[in-house]
């Protein structure tokens, strides 16, 4: 895996110095240096920090230039296990139609980030899951997503008589667990969070206050 930071040529594209970046970040300069670099990897918070402040998607901030684990647990999601199968099953009569799968673990699916004028938005990749197997947590510096989905795990066989005829059964279940916490950027509002669950892909969008308004309360002594 290849992760590609562009913070600095976003930087010469506007005609910044490192120290005037870096104080409009709330970093020091040094740390701009080691980010520049590819010595330091920012946080989620800070990649959309530099996003808003050059007024540019994710995408031309940070991108990943070759397949890494995510990308597996993406293709693992998509088509199922089919690298291998269990043991167990070399020892099972050839007429025995079987689908054997290694134990699924919990994933870590991937996400897409998407920085709007006032809004963040969210895509998780979340296939043959439903709605209602899916759990959101939201505070004002975390976003939790869990899901949990009955799937094909483990093989057990049994016989059974069918018009005279026997014949071997496989029957195969289990519980899938996917589970990604995202740390999120200063001025998010949990109360505006909502979430559509459409072809596999799960879209939470959340709305940001805006820059520099700051959070007040009125009210009077008793």
């Amino acid at each position: 895996m290849k992760i590609v930071l562009r913070v600095k040529e976003l930087r010469k594209d506007q005609q910044l110095t490192q120290e005037e970046l870096a104080r409009s970040l709330n970093i020091s300069r040094q740390s701009l240096i080691s980010l520049e670099q590819g010595r330091w990897l920012p946080s989620l918070p800070l990649i959309l920090e530099v996003a808003r402040f050059f007024n540019r998607p994710v995408e031309d901030v940070i991108t990943v230039e070759r397949l890494d684990d995510v990308a597996l647990e993406r293709s693992v999601l998509d088509k199922g296990v089919d690298r291998g199968v269990d043991k167990g099953a070399e020892a099972l009569p050839p007429t025995a139609n079987l689908i054997v799968h290694p134990a699924w673990g919990t994933v870590r699916p991937p996400a897409n980030l998407r920085l709007l004028e006032q809004k963040l938005i969210i895509e998780i990749l979340l296939p043959g899951f439903t709605s209602s197997q899916i759990d959101l947590e939201v505070t004002d510096r975390h976003l939790i997503v869990e899901a949990t989905n009955p799937t094909p795990n483990s093989s057990t066989i049994e016989t059974i008589e069918e018009n005279e005829q026997t014949r071997l059964v496989a029957t195969e279940f289990s519980f899938q667990r996917a589970w990604r916490q995202f740390d999120l950027p200063l001025g998010v509002i949990p109360a505006s969070a909502k979430a559509k669950l459409e072809h596999g892909i799960l879209t939470i969008s959340l709305n940001l206050r805006e820059p520099g308004r700051p959070i007040s309360h009125h009210f009077q002594p008793e």
